[in-house]
């Protein structure tokens, strides 16, 4: 059998229905993560560590609804607010990776990449993202 392929009136479908349909995950709000680690280990399991742990970090909320994201165009989505955190009191250390739960401690993981930059968070800095900074699709 070969692998088959998404067709992008699907791919528009389902982005659209993930994100900024609050039906689709039962809840009206996302959760961006920022991480130090890999997401995912070598099995593609979502790893114990690597999330940035500080007492002056939490996920950044995201408002489930459409107007957060962008229209769907070539298969993606991108962010069409400001997504920001609240300014480090200490250091977190180089941020690689970002994730997208749907709760703000634990939960499911939905989405996640690799920074196209790293940064390093120290004290004093505040880590937010532009809008249409952050984008999320289907690959291959």
């Amino acid at each position: 059998m070969s692998n088959g392929s998404w067709s992008e009136y699907t791919k528009t479908l389902l982005i659209e229905k993930m994100l900024g349909d609050p039906d689709f995950f039962s809840t009206d709000t996302l959760y961006l993560s920022l991480w130090t680690g890999p997401v995912v280990d070598k099995f593609n399991r979502l790893n114990s560590v690597g999330e940035v742990v500080s007492k002056s970090y939490s996920r950044a909320s995201i408002g489930n609804i459409s107007t957060s994201f962008s229209e769907v165009l070539g298969g993606d989505i991108r962010n069409a607010v400001e997504i920001s955190f609240p300014s480090a009191s200490d250091r977190w250390g180089i941020v690689q990776y970002i994730a997208i739960f749907d709760a703000e401690t634990e939960g499911n993981l939905l989405f996640y990449c690799t920074l196209s930059t790293s940064k390093e968070v120290l004290s004093g800095d505040r880590v937010f993202f532009p809008p249409s900074s952050i984008r999320i699709g289907f690959t291959g």
